[in-house]
């Protein structure tokens, strides 16, 4: 159907294209809240969404009892608690039934915790001890799945502790969590591992190779340098996914968290300098101002993790400047969509599309703005946008290398259509002027009707034919030498039939190149004109004019001027004569030139040859 679209006119088939990109984003978006919906619990599943909170004195001190403070789960601690670094402890109860025990096993579920936590179940610890000092364990993308031991549950009221660390206003936090039989409680685990991690990790990969391919593709056949940038953008991109799977970080938090979180910014300007070269879209002062913008926000993000300035202030500098790309970026749909009548850019403008989508879902999970619509535990749909904008990026490299290839092949091919022609060409003028020549030279030696001053002319002319055909081997030949050359050779040959010749060259003919197969046809007809004043014109006198000339129009014009003095335009019966002025005549066409015949405008007796041949 993408394909049918460039049949419409462009107002119904831009119409049609927003149709049809809403449609296609709706229904991701929608797919997403649905397999969300599909990581909710059944009736066996207890959900607990409230709990005690309580921070810790010291990072291995234990809770104390009565200090529980009530908060819903999911808990974004970077929400209600900015200032606060450290240990905090988690206190969830759940009913058992006396039934369950011994039937089945049961575990624990969690969607997202930050930074790291261990858990208790009534006071023995279900994990390996949790890990304080750096580089800390770090789970903040992966769901936590615990296995509840039998001895340690009792009927009835049970206790779940959660000792979590987290960051100075760093996003930490606690999410929902499920507990329920455990083969339930491990498919949801499943399904959520899938949805948060697994997804996002095969973006990761594909947006590494497609980076490496268009990397490729940019250094080895692109002009225009898009594929670069967006191999640029893929490979930064697949590097800040990396940082959802490291969970042992080799440096300090903030120095992974500064580089890590600062080519989240990068990412969009490098797209959207590929989409102007894409786009043929020359705002190069607006490139220069993100760039500057970007490299500014990138020392902000140091600044935010070193404390020295809020995460608010940070987000009053950074937050606009990214609403604005994405403004931006319906501004690039917009362009995409006039243009899209194939498969490859509309994907971009449908990936495109659901990347805005999922930045500003995302972004409100971090700044925790809307909870109630999407909590501090939901999926980041940006990772999965690079799954689409991977495979959109996909076919426009395929796009882009399949026309550097044709365009290759093309010029591979014009080539060759060249060289036959030129071959072509230079077997015609040996077969219709050398060949003829010499073809005729040798029937009339073999008569014996030549004689030997007749023979040596013959072979002047033969000589000065093949001289032609190789000046005219030249891609570009100066008019000048070749006016010069043909002086060379006939000045003597006509001085010898008593005939005198002047000549008249204009200063601007030094900067005049033709192509040799031009200069060719007008050095035939100079060639042919002086054949014919030799022949027929019983002139004494010759005058050869080249001149450079402003025509009416104001286009110059290269105008060659042959006169004698001789007994004036031939009689329609000079046969040979004849054939001399057709030909003259095709060849001034042949090159797009202008052939004139005419007596001579001075008053004297005589006849002038003209041709005129307008200069780009």
């Amino acid at each position: 159907m993408l394909y049918r679209l460039g049949a419409l006119n462009t107002k119904p088939r831009l119409l049609v294209s927003i149709a049809i990109l809403v449609g296609f984003v709706s229904a991701i978006v929608a797919m997403l809240l649905w397999l969300d919906a599909a990581t909710n619990t059944s009736a066996k599943v207890t959900r607990l969404r409230a709990a005690g909170f309580q921070l810790a004195l010291a990072p291995d001190g234990q809770p104390q009892t009565g200090q529980w403070a009530r908060v819903a789960l999911p808990d974004n601690w970077s929400r209600r608690r900015p200032d606060a670094q450290g240990i905090g402890w988690y206190q969830l109860t759940f009913d058992l039934p006396e039934t369950t025990l011994g039937s089945e096993g049961v575990a624990l579920h969690v969607k997202r915790l930050s930074m790291t936590a261990e858990f208790y179940l009534n006071g023995h610890l279900l994990s390996p001890p949790m890990q304080v000092a750096e580089p800390m364990l770090r789970m903040w993308n992966t769901p936590q799945y615990r296995s509840l031991p039998q001895d340690w549950l009792r009927p009835g009221e049970n206790e779940i502790q959660v000792r979590l660390f987290s960051y100075h206003d760093y996003n930490g936090g606690l999410g929902v969590v499920d507990i329920g039989p455990d083969a339930e409680i491990y498919s949801l685990y499943l399904r959520t591992l899938f949805f948060h991690s697994t997804a996002s990790a095969s973006a990761l990969v594909a947006l590494f190779v497609i980076g490496l391919l268009a990397l490729a593709i940019g250094l080895r056949f692109s002009r225009d340098g898009s594929p670069l940038f967006m191999g640029m953008s893929c490979m930064l991109w697949s590097a800040r996914l990396l940082n959802d799977y490291v969970q042992s970080i080799p440096v300090g938090w903030q120095w992974w968290g500064w580089v890590t979180h600062s080519l989240g910014g990068w990412v969009p300007l490098l797209m959207l300098m590929y989409c102007h070269r894409y786009l043929q879209i020359q705002r190069r002062g607006l490139e220069r101002f993100m760039l500057i913008y970007t490299v500014i926000c990138t020392g902000l993000m140091g600044a935010y993790l070193f404390s020295w300035i809020s995460k608010d202030a940070l987000a009053v500098i950074w937050l606009p400047f990214n609403i604005a790309t994405d403004v931006y970026m319906l501004h690039i749909l917009w362009r995409l969509l006039r243009r899209s009548v194939n498969a490859a850019p509309f994907l971009l403008a449908i990936a495109l599309a659901f990347f805005v989508v999922a930045d500003l879902h995302d972004r409100v999970i971090v700044t925790a703005t809307l909870e109630r619509l999407v909590s501090f535990d939901a999926t980041y749909w940006r990772p999965l946008s690079g799954v689409l904008l991977s495979f959109a990026f996909c076919l426009l490299v395929a796009d882009q290398f399949i026309g550097v290839v044709n365009e290759a092949r093309k010029g591979a091919a014009d080539q060759q259509r060249a060289v036959a022609s030129e071959r072509e060409r230079i077997m015609r003028e040996m077969h219709d002027g050398l060949g003829a020549q010499l073809m005729t030279a040798l029937r009339g030696i073999e008569r014996g009707a030549l004689g030997k001053e007749q023979v040596v002319q013959s072979l002047h002319e033969g000589l000065d034919e093949l001289r032609l055909l190789m000046d005219s081997t030249d891609n570009t030949q100066p008019l000048q030498t070749a006016l010069a050359n043909w002086r060379n050779r006939w000045d003597g040959r006509l001085a010898a039939t008593g005939l005198t010749l002047q000549w008249t060259l204009g200063d601007a003919l030094e900067d005049i190149e033709l192509p040799g197969d031009t200069v060719l046809q007008i050095m035939r007809v100079l060639q042919e004109a002086g054949a014919n004043i030799v022949k027929h014109a019983q002139a004494s006198e010759a005058a050869v004019s080249a001149q450079v000339r402003a025509g009416a129009n104001g286009v110059r014009a290269f105008v060659l001027e042959i006169a004698d003095n001789g007994i004036g335009l031939p009689s329609q019966d000079a046969s040979r004569a004849g054939r001399g002025i057709r030909n003259m005549r095709q060849r001034a066409q042949q090159i797009g030139a202008t052939f004139e015949l005419m007596e001579r405008n001075d008053g004297m007796p005589g006849t002038t040859v003209r041709l005129s041949l307008p200069l780009a």
